[in-house]
């Protein structure tokens, strides 16, 4: 639930309120300077949030004993989000948008250290060969 929080306007949100109606309402009668301000704003709290989830992931990952079920988590997310690729989403079977804003950014937060090519020998540590291996299917995520 934590990576739901967003500014992304979500359609199919109920009972949130809107960061549209909220941050730019009035818009054609606010000043250049207000509205330039908002959009700073949002991006600051969207950096912010971006980093807080990247660092609370990250300790799940570091702890003992919790790096395999984070990444089976993250795994079964996206295969059962995988509806999400789909011209016609199914909003009740798959994650909202800004869930998936969220997650895309604290995946590539994740990624930087061994991205970087001026950050030492990182990408020489990554298998290429990983994704066309053969594998079974996830198992279901037990609550």
């Amino acid at each position: 639930m934590f990576m739901k929080v967003t500014t992304v306007p979500d359609m199919y949100s109920t009972g949130l309120p809107s960061v549209m109606e909220q941050c730019f309402s009035n818009i054609q009668q606010r000043r250049q300077s207000e509205v330039t301000a908002s959009q700073g704003a949002l991006r600051t709290n969207l950096g912010q949030l971006g980093s807080g989830l990247h660092q609370c992931l990250l300790r799940l990952l570091k702890a003992k004993g919790c790096r395999a079920r984070v990444l089976e988590w993250i795994g079964v997310t996206l295969c059962a989000n995988v509806g999400r690729g789909k011209m016609q989403i199914d909003t009740l079977r798959n994650a909202s948008h800004g869930f998936f804003c969220n997650l895309s950014t604290v995946m590539l937060k994740l990624c930087e250290p061994f991205i970087d090519p001026l950050n030492g020998p990182g990408l020489v540590r990554i298998d290429l060969s990983y994704l066309s291996q053969v594998s079974e299917p996830l198992p279901a995520l037990q609550v």
